[in-house]
């Protein structure tokens, strides 16, 4: 998704106070001597103003407001917008009276907001919003975040999201490292397998990573040849699968000899489309399994590996730079979904490991390097294209596999 461009006008464009052609440089006039005077009403809320006092506001927006100065930073460079500001000052002319005759402030509640507090922000906008900013991301003020809180009308107003907006600042990030394993359920060691069975959707099918050599699969299987050499690498999954469909890709996977790593990576379109189904779920994966428990089918038994679906969003509901977000509610709803189909079952099985990827993931995503969301922090490399680990994320991937393996299979292990 492209990012927005967002340019504030204030109250005066919103009720079309004025326009750039009639504009003059801020400061340049004053509300007609009839009007009470904004300092006399500073601490009223401007839901609140009689109509005299909001014609005074409206008038004493416009004075502020520097029209030339907004039309130049929609430029792509300093130079450019210095160029319009100075041929925009050249041919304003006195707009007189601005149209504020009908200014309507809204009923009580619309905008709770002081009008000092108003009137501070746009003079801070004014302070930031200059031509050393042209063609670059201009975030909202201090002073204008609670306006704008307070009064939703100027929720698009005073920040300019265009470009690449601003990177996470290293120095000021409290998130600390995240150095858990996430392991869940080892109980001891497995039996070196002699296939390595992949099942799901397009995270298992390595999916928009073409160097084979990179895939998250493809390095866990060198993994496990450090200690079962000649273990097979056979893959099922399927770019686009439902949970529901594992156990028919089970069933593609032929019975015989030999301990089977089974490595279960799903659920990702299940939650796109918010198709909860805990009962289904369970189902599914109770039916995948004892495919492979079947003791007759593989008489060497089995050993599942699980993978909970990390968050591509880094719980950053609304990024600044018109990424794609998910509510806090729809976050908490996916690490349910990892506990119940995932861990506990890795937890409740000896045959069953499970690695939560979605702790280590945060910061890691498609906003992972974006001030204002929960996880910008020192370490801010992205591991996904669009919502698909790439190279990097499927090492991440990997490598958490790396530390299971071990357990399960190293150190006196093979003895």
């Amino acid at each position: 998704m492209s990012a927005r461009y967002v340019v504030s006008f204030g109250f005066a464009a919103i009720v079309g106070c004025s326009s750039i052609e009639e504009a003059e440089p801020p400061g340049s006039a004053s509300p007609p001597p009839t009007m009470p005077p904004t300092s006399s009403f500073s601490e009223r809320k401007v839901d609140d103003l009689s109509a005299a006092e909001a014609v005074s506001l409206c008038h004493e927006d416009h004075r502020r407001m520097d029209y030339c100065m907004m039309a130049g930073v929609e430029h792509a460079t300093p130079a450019e917008c210095e160029a319009v500001v100075a041929s925009c000052r050249k041919a304003t002319i006195s707009s007189g009276n601005p149209q504020c005759d009908d200014f309507a402030v809204g009923g009580s509640g619309t905008c709770a907001v002081e009008v000092g507090s108003y009137l501070a922000c746009v003079d801070a906008w004014n302070a930031v919003n200059t031509c050393a900013s042209a063609g670059t991301w201009v975030e909202m003020p201090e002073e204008c975040k609670f306006v704008v809180a307070a009064c939703p009308r100027l929720r698009d107003s005073f920040h300019i999201e265009r470009g690449t907006p601003p990177a996470c600042d290293p120095e000021a990030s409290s998130r600390p490292p995240h150095t858990a394993d996430d392991i869940h359920g080892f109980d001891g060691c497995r039996p070196a397998p002699s296939r390595f069975v992949v099942l799901g959707d397009s995270i298992a099918d390595c999916s928009f990573v073409f160097d084979e050599t990179k895939c998250a699969r493809t390095l866990i299987t060198e993994d496990i040849r450090r200690y079962s050499p000649d273990v097979e690498l056979e893959e099922y999954s399927v770019p686009g699968a439902f949970f529901s469909q594992l156990p028919t890709q089970a069933k593609l996977v032929q019975g015989g000899r030999g301990h089977v790593f089974v490595w279960i990576y799903a659920i990702g379109n299940d939650l796109a489309l918010r198709l909860i189904d805990y009962p289904g779920w369970e189902a599914t994966l109770k039916e995948t399994m004892a495919y492979f428990t079947d003791a007759e089918r593989f008489p060497d038994g089995a050993t599942f590996l699980l993978n909970t679906q990390f968050s591509p969003y880094d719980q950053c509901a609304d990024p600044i730079n018109g990424n794609p977000g998910i509510s806090m509610e729809e976050e908490e709803t996916l690490q349910e979904v990892n506990r119940r189909i995932f861990l506990e079952v890795a937890e409740a099985r000896s045959d069953t490991v499970a690695i939560d990827h979605y702790p280590g993931w945060l910061g890691h995503g498609m906003n992972a390097n974006l001030r204002g969301c929960p996880h910008c922090g020192a370490d801010n490399t992205q591991w996904e294209d669009g919502v698909h680990p790439n190279a990097t994320g499927n090492a991440q991937i990997a490598a958490k596999w790396s530390v299971a393996v071990e357990r399960m299979l190293g150190g006196r292990c093979g003895e």
